[in-house]
């Protein structure tokens, strides 16, 4: 666990040029913020800044949650921040290895202090994680499931509306693309569409369907 500006975020993956996280906040390419990582007795605070970001899975309904994953870029990491990092890395390794083998195997991680991954997504945030723990109030305390599911750009009672689905048909007017899309590509699109003359809508369209069939090779979205 983590802290990205005021967010809490888990880490999925860090190294000395940056780190990639998982979070439940929308943020935009080139957003700076201080990123804050403390392992036992290690800690930093970093300047960076958002290089890729994309909706990763939600779960629908009121009461889902959008996970967003996130790569980040170290800004101003001085030597003693990287070389924190490095000692962070070593120290953790042992531990982490232990712990993704028993999430694997279904199991809570053996102290309880991670949220819990499998197949290399947060599948699960029902974990009993110590009160001591540093951030852990930060953690969302409603369901996350691994859906990606798409984005659809369409029109309602007169207004262009943008909606999260797990229904790849594309609708009569608008069109639907991956919700693992970036969210600018697909911001860029609903633009491009929303102003766009008759032929360019249709060449929207024609790609949003091709792009949907070319990651579904066996499904055929529907009219």
């Amino acid at each position: 666990m983590a802290r990205f500006g005021t967010e809490g975020v888990v880490l999925v993956d860090v190294s000395e040029l940056g780190a990639r996280i998982e979070h439940y906040h929308r943020v935009k390419v080139g957003d700076k913020k201080i990123f804050r990582l403390r392992i036992r007795d290690l800690s930093v605070a970093i300047h960076s800044k958002v290089v890729v970001s994309k909706v990763n899975r939600f779960a629908p309904g009121d009461d889902g949650l959008t996970v967003y994953r996130t790569g980040i870029e170290f800004v101003t990491a001085t030597d003693a921040d990287l070389e924190t990092v490095r000692q962070m890395i070593s120290s953790a390794r042992a531990q982490t290895l232990v712990e993704q083998v028993a999430n694997a195997k279904g199991f809570v991680p053996p102290k309880g202090e991670m949220p819990i991954f499998r197949g290399g997504v947060l599948t699960s945030n029902q974990v009993r994680i110590s009160s001591e723990k540093v951030d852990a109030h930060l953690l969302p305390d409603r369901p996350i499931v691994k859906q990606i599911g798409y984005v659809r750009f369409y029109k309602r009672v007169g207004r262009w509306m943008k909606i999260w689905t797990l229904d790849p048909a594309q609708p009569d007017e608008g069109f639907t693309v991956s919700a693992s899309e970036p969210v600018e590509q697909v911001d860029k699109l609903c633009d491009l569409y929303r102003n766009g003359d008759e032929k360019t809508r249709d060449l929207v369209r024609l790609l949003a369907a091709t792009s949907l069939e070319n990651a579904n090779p066996t499904e055929k979205p529907g009219k």
